[in-house]
């Protein structure tokens, strides 16, 4: 009902009001929700395998694995050894690797809210092709 000319306030909880400005299209088959689970497992692997082969994380960044580990420097975008030894991998692979737990919060923050504005105007292979071609 409108009451002095003004509309009456939604009613809605303080969760659903962050879904729908932000992610109003969420679901578990949309292309950014996908590829965040994705790059948050990756994350996890790479972290324990810096504990259990490198002895630890790295000491400047919050939760980061060490930079030389031998996951890291596998996986890395190396442009020497991508075009002398045609270790193709490293065009995407590092998409999947991050520094720390800040950067991996703000990947996946910035895939859900920029993602699935995208994601609704060009669908998910478009999405995904983007997403594959930026890396």
């Amino acid at each position: 009902m409108i009451q002095d000319g003004r509309s009456p306030p939604r009613q809605e909880k303080f969760t659903e009001m962050l879904k729908y400005t932000f992610c109003p299209t969420i679901t578990w088959w949309r292309f950014c929700v996908i590829i965040s689970i994705v790059e948050i497992i990756c994350y996890i692997i790479t972290v324990l395998v810096s504990v259990v082969n490198d002895g630890g994380l790295d000491t400047k960044v919050f939760l980061g694995p060490v930079t030389g580990s031998w996951l890291i420097t596998t996986f890395e975008k190396n442009p020497s050894e991508m075009k002398e030894n045609f270790q193709i991998w490293r065009y995407v692979t590092p998409v999947f690797l991050h520094a720390g737990f800040s950067h991996i919060l703000m990947n996946v923050l910035t895939c859900f809210i920029w993602g699935m504005i995208l994601e609704g105007m060009v669908g998910f292979l478009h999405t995904a092709m983007i997403y594959v071609a930026s890396a």
